[in-house]
């Protein structure tokens, strides 16, 4: 009977150690795998919630499509002067004025804003009426084009004979704006 007790006794050692030498590192290295499993699949719930969040916020872009492309056109990018100087001959030509010159290009920013301004005048010629066709033309284009001074001038040319008016003349100032960008 002692011997079966001092067996016992072995075995439960034995058992000891092996739980202690084989079991347990395993499983604790068992239950950190389990911890890292678990971050990595909530991990990968949250990436896959911001990624279907940010396919809807796509899809409701796309609804908007027209507005942007409009805005887009109204707020171009960058300040490019021979765009804008294009657009106002061609809509003055549409008119009826004929533009006898753009220049002094300035560029302007905003401190508080991503807007910046770029200030030009020119002269053109042309009736009355084609005067207000254009103005109206470039009040209602997409382009955020202001007329900020119109004046009427008046060329005279000299002669053998007496001076004679040749026809108005319009000394105008623009401002058009732009999207700085961030």
């Amino acid at each position: 009977m002692k011997k079966n007790i001092i067996a016992s006794f072995i075995i439960i050692i034995i058992s000891l150690i092996f739980l202690q030498v084989g079991v347990l590192p395993n499983y604790s290295q068992y239950k950190r795998l389990h911890s890292q499993w678990k971050i990595n699949q909530q991990t990968l719930q949250d990436k896959q919630q911001y990624y279907s969040q940010l396919f809807t916020l796509e899809q409701k872009l796309d609804s908007y499509q027209t507005s942007v492309a409009k805005i887009s056109s109204a707020l171009p990018i960058s300040p490019d002067a021979p765009d804008i100087y294009q657009f106002i001959q061609a809509k003055a030509s549409e008119n009826g004025l004929i533009v006898r010159s753009l220049g002094g290009l300035s560029f302007g920013k905003s401190a508080e804003s991503n807007m910046g301004t770029i200030s030009f005048g020119g002269t053109a010629e042309g009736s009355y009426e084609s005067l207000t066709n254009f103005l109206k033309v470039v009040e209602r284009s997409s382009r955020l084009i202001n007329v900020k001074v119109v004046r009427l001038q008046t060329r005279e040319s000299k002669g053998e004979q007496a001076t004679t008016i040749t026809g108005p003349q319009y000394a105008l100032s623009f401002e058009a704006h732009y999207f700085q960008g961030i």
